[in-house]
């Protein structure tokens, strides 16, 4: 279940950003006694480091309890400070009033996150790199919130993994794996998920790591094993998890074993079974005020009433968890709105379920519109971000011109004043100036790649930018389809449904009749043809059923025609392929051959698809009229949405075609 799985990721990152408070959780001592415990051990430490550091780990504590009592422990940090405290000191500090301001100013506790990151990054000890792993996981988190869990996992993957391993911290680095897992979970992405919890759970059980983080890893590799359809290692994961239970009875992450617990016997019917254990996780998120707890609980238990076939108790359930909802946008709102409206069916409730589709079609749209919009949005961002970086180079280089040029003048001066350290004062400006150079040449090597990212920059927008042009122009051809072809084969049905009526009401013979209704039945199946086309356009059911293979030969007999002939070799293509994979191929070839029964004049194309050695080789070859591609001035829609989605997918393209000769265009994409 995507819903719950997208909220605890940010809950178990939240644990990476400070220090282990797991002691904590086992015990059942109020927060004010514990901070009595810590603030008495604290006034002990003669150390003023240690104890500034130890104060700032008591604010994270209370950072999301209440915040008036972080930044009380930070002000007592800043009390311990010299006069002129170091970067390392100042970073420590912005990194620590991030995580006060988390929740309810994301945008300061970013700008709060990057100052950190410049001043600890100058520091290299593992000390240091420590802190930036932490830094940048929560950066990360804060993608994760604004619904960019691709940005999050590239974080994880390219900062917080690396610094917690020049850190020497195998237990950050393994919950960085655990995070990825569950990123690749969110994508329905199970065995790529599994590989990571494997190695998470490898490094946990081989360190002296704490068992809190193993426990959570066993439980969410289950959990993906389940979703995996691998039941046995999923009730592998389980029972260790289970044994490892008794070692952490108060940890945070109980509920979500009983939740897990629940969907596995769910997945081997035991529905019994299944609702014991989610009603035990229901109890102890109600116990914990685990909202995502309660709520994943409750949804798992409509499935659970759902297969049974219970759906008046499974609609029950889904509005219980509906009431823990709050707060949860995107792809999760959608699920239930989706859910909801499939149970009302089922009941005959067929009006309600109506308008809930309505509501679901209306909100996957926007949510849709919103992601595309954002992506431009933020591409045009790093666009400028660039172009100032760019202006800053220019600047610093010219900056660096005068300081030459200024050095050079006092040389000089100095030269005229003794000749005697003629040979000293040579050396030292020879090696500033050699230096000085130096820096020139790697300022111009930086703003060389600045401009080579900027071009690439611009290159993505316009591919963007052409695929929104290319959908907008689908959307509109499809509206066209339904009001020029199917509207208008209704409308002449209903017509001929007013003729026939009145006739019945008037003397008319049968032969009469008969005739009338041969018609409307014609038109009824012509019209059940067209909206076939239309939704054969959409999304193929053989592309998602029986493979890419089968899908573009269905395509080619579907387009061949006794005027054009069309056929299909297959060679060596597997079963299925990445979803992303298919859809664009199915898509290039279809407008190929689109383009090809449009302007070729052809009356036979070849269509080939390979898969040899790791790469898709497609060719479609045709005997039509051909054309000049030296003289092919302007592209029209259709060929460039070919070569923007070849783009996408890292593939290259090759058009080979001459006057009255035909064309060939060959594709080779990378897999």
């Amino acid at each position: 279940m995507l819903m719950a799985h997208n909220n605890r990721i940010i809950g178990l990152c939240l644990l990476l950003a400070g220090i282990n408070y797991q002691a904590l959780a086992q015990q059942a001592t109020p927060h004010n006694q514990y901070t009595d415990s810590v603030l008495t051990v604290i006034r002990s430490i003669t150390d003023k480091d240690k104890k500034f550091t130890s104060y700032l780990d008591l604010s994270l504590y209370w950072s999301e309890i209440d915040t008036t009592q972080a930044y009380r422990f930070i002000d007592e940090a800043e009390k311990l400070l010299p006069d002129r405290p170091s970067d390392f000191q100042k970073g420590l500090i912005q990194l620590y009033t991030a995580n006060v301001i988390f929740h309810h100013d994301i945008e300061r506790a970013r700008k709060a996150y990057m100052h950190a990151d410049k001043l600890l990054s100058t520091y290299k000890t593992p000390t240091s790199y420590k802190y930036l792993s932490k830094v940048w996981n929560n950066y990360g988190i804060l993608y994760q919130l604004a619904d960019r869990p691709e940005a999050y996992m590239q974080v994880i993957i390219g900062k917080v993994i690396p610094y917690a391993r020049l850190a020497g911290d195998s237990l950050a680095a393994a919950n960085g794996l655990t995070n990825i897992g569950l990123l690749l979970t969110n994508k329905l992405l199970y065995d790529e998920a599994d590989r990571y919890f494997s190695q998470a759970i490898h490094a946990l059980k081989h360190s002296e790591g704490d068992k809190r983080n193993l426990f959570t890893a066993y439980i969410y590799a289950a959990n993906a094993a389940v979703l995996g359809g691998h039941l046995q290692k999923s009730r592998h994961y389980l029972d260790d998890a289970s044994t490892l239970s008794k070692s952490v009875p108060h940890a945070i992450d109980i509920p979500y074993y009983y939740r897990t617990e629940g969907r596995y016997y769910r997945h081997i019917k035991e529905y019994d079974t299944a609702r014991d254990y989610l009603l035990k996780a229901i109890e102890l998120g109600k116990t914990g005020y685990d909202d995502k707890a309660i709520r994943d609980s409750y949804y798992e238990l409509f499935q659970t009433y759902r297969d049974e076939g219970n759906y008046s108790e499974a609609k029950k359930m889904l509005s219980q968890s509906n009431q823990y909802n709050a707060g949860v946008i995107g792809s999760d709102t959608l699920l239930h709105l989706r859910e909801m409206a499939d149970i009302d069916y089922k009941l005959g409730n067929y009006s309600v379920a109506f308008e809930q589709m309505q509501r679901y079609a209306l909100a996957k749209d926007s949510l849709y519109r919103a992601d595309q919009t954002n992506e431009i949005i933020a591409l045009e961002k790093r666009f400028e971000t660039l172009e100032k970086e760019n202006e800053i180079l220019r600047l610093q280089d010219a900056n660096q011109k005068q300081r030459l040029a200024l050095d050079k003048n006092r040389m000089w001066a100095i030269l005229s004043t003794s000749l005697g350290i003629l040979a000293l004062v040579v050396a030292f400006f020879l090696w500033k100036l050699t230096r000085a150079n130096r820096k020139r040449l790697i300022q111009k090597e930086q703003l060389h790649q600045q401009k080579l990212q900027s071009v690439a920059q611009k290159e993505r927008l316009n591919q963007y930018q052409t695929i929104l042009q290319v959908q907008e122009e689908e959307r509109n051809r499809i509206a066209r389809d339904l009001h020029d072809g199917l509207g208008g084969l209704l409308a002449g049905i209903k017509l001929r449904l007013s003729t026939l009526n009145a006739r019945s009401l008037s003397v008319a013979s049968q032969a009469e009749e008969e005739q009338d209704m041969s018609l409307i039945i014609g038109d009824l199946n012509q019209a059940s043809n067209e909206l076939r086309r239309i939704a054969r356009n959409m999304m193929p059911e053989a592309l998602l059923d029986i493979g890419l293979e089968h899908a573009l030969s269905d395509l080619c007999q579907f387009l061949a025609s006794s005027r054009t002939r069309i056929l299909f070799q297959g060679l060596d293509l597997k079963q299925t392929y990445v979803n992303r994979v298919m859809i664009n191929v199915y898509r290039i070839v279809q407008e190929l051959l689109n383009n090809a029964l449009k302007h070729a004049d052809a009356s036979q194309i070849i269509v080939q698809c390979s898969d040899e050695q790791d790469h898709l080789f497609l060719t479609v070859e045709d005997d039509g009229k051909g054309f000049d591609t030296l003289n092919l001035k302007s592209k029209g829609i259709g060929l460039k949405s070919i070569e923007n989605r070849v783009a996408l997918l890292n593939g290259r393209m090759e058009i080979d075609s001459q006057l009255r000769r035909g064309t060939t265009i060959s594709i080779e994409i990378p897999l």
